[in-house]
């Protein structure tokens, strides 16, 4: 396969998700203006080039970008054919600066070949299906240098050389789709404007200061808890923490009702430095019935520290986070504490407190510009 470069994360994406998608029409979306300026190019703009080549979709949004794509990468996922049962076909479209890692394939790799073209190197990979497992993809990768246009189509079962296929796009489409010069990291204002015009976009525009780190607040030390924490589960609206004040002066948090069995009370708790209880050797302090050194994590030590017993007798779980320069908790209640260590890792989910919340760079007295801008979403 190829070298780590955009080109790959755009392919282990596309086979780790689901392929969401509705039915389209079959036109294409007509005349574009001509490339070429200096407008920054958005993901709105991507699909319109797109639809210069492909049949247009009521289904194209924004690519999803993460923190370890090159900041400046603009891409647009058109979707095709969901049936209810079936989430559809995926065409991903990228334009990403290059990174000092061209795309390359390597050595003998029998999937995966490379040319020059005007412009640059064209790249073509591929994988075969797994059967009832991943149907493969098809990718092309236009190495200009200083920037990378990156094509992936997922849907069709690839089960040999897909030039030799009968696809939704052949690989000639994808090929001129990478090569179109209207799609690089600038483009004409002609083709931002043709992106705007588009109707049925469902996606939005990705910005690029969402992981600019900015003060944490009360509320988002809940919303880096549902946003690390992961799973199927209903929270309240979190309201601010009544138990700030455990932690010192200038602690953040916040409180939601978490459903499960047992149904939790949880307060997600930030503080610069170190309590007063918590320095030195925790467990030494004796407020809690029961103490332990937990762990290592990535951020530092971690300690579980809990009092068996119903909330009216002042049952209560603790788990902490000790770093160099803050301390982070999550405090659960509400609910018949157990005794024993096992019991109470279990209610808590433990393993998914250590290994995500509290090693978690989305918790702290920092946080991403998103985790503070989440919203949480209600049924009505």
């Amino acid at each position: 396969m190829l070298h780590p470069t955009r080109l790959v994360r755009l392919i282990a994406l596309a086979c780790a998700v689901a392929l969401a998608a509705t039915a389209c029409g079959d036109d294409t979306a007509g005349d574009l203006p001509a490339g070429g300026g200096d407008v920054p190019i958005t993901s709105r703009a991507v699909a319109a080039v797109a639809f210069e080549h492909v049949p247009l979709t009521s289904d194209a949004g924004a690519t999803w970008t993460g923190r370890d794509d090159t900041p400046g990468t603009v891409g647009a996922d058109l979707r095709y054919d969901a049936d209810g049962e079936y989430d559809g076909d995926l065409l991903s479209v990228v334009v990403a600066p290059a990174d000092g890692d061209a795309p390359a394939c390597e050595p003998d790799d029998p999937q995966c070949e490379a040319r020059e073209v005007d412009g640059g190197t064209l790249l073509l990979a591929w994988d075969e299906v797994a059967p009832e497992e991943d149907p493969g993809y098809v990718a092309v990768a236009m190495d200009r240098g200083d920037e990378v246009v990156s094509v992936l189509l997922a849907g069709d079962e690839i089960t040999g050389d897909p030039r030799e296929q009968d696809l939704r796009f052949s690989v000639e489409t994808l090929e001129e789709l990478a090569q179109d010069e209207r799609l690089g990291l600038t483009t004409s204002q002609a083709v931002v404007d043709a992106g705007e015009e588009l109707e049925d976009w469902t996606g939005g525009e990705q910005d690029p200061t969402r992981f600019d780190r900015v003060p944490a607040t009360d509320t988002a030390t809940s919303h880096a808890y549902f946003l690390t924490r992961g799973g199927y589960l209903d929270y309240t609206q979190p309201v601010p923490s009544q138990v700030r004040d455990e932690l010192g002066p200038g602690a953040i948090g916040s409180r939601f009702t978490q459903d499960g069995r047992p149904a939790l009370v949880v307060d997600v708790l930030v503080v610069e430095g170190r309590p007063a209880w918590l320095r030195g050797d925790p467990c030494a302090d004796g407020r809690f019935g029961s103490c332990q050194r937990a762990g290592e994590g990535r951020r530092g030590p971690l300690y579980l520290m809990w009092r068996p017993g119903p909330e009216s007798s002042g049952g209560v779980v603790w788990a902490v986070g000790l770093r160099r320069d803050e301390t982070v908790a999550v405090r659960m209640s509400g609910f018949e504490v157990p005794a024993s260590l096992t019991e109470v890792k279990s209610d808590i989910e433990w393993s998914v407190i250590v290994s995500r919340v509290l090693s978690s760079g989305r918790l702290g007295t920092t946080t991403t510009r998103e985790v503070v801008d989440f919203v949480l979403q209600t049924e009505e």
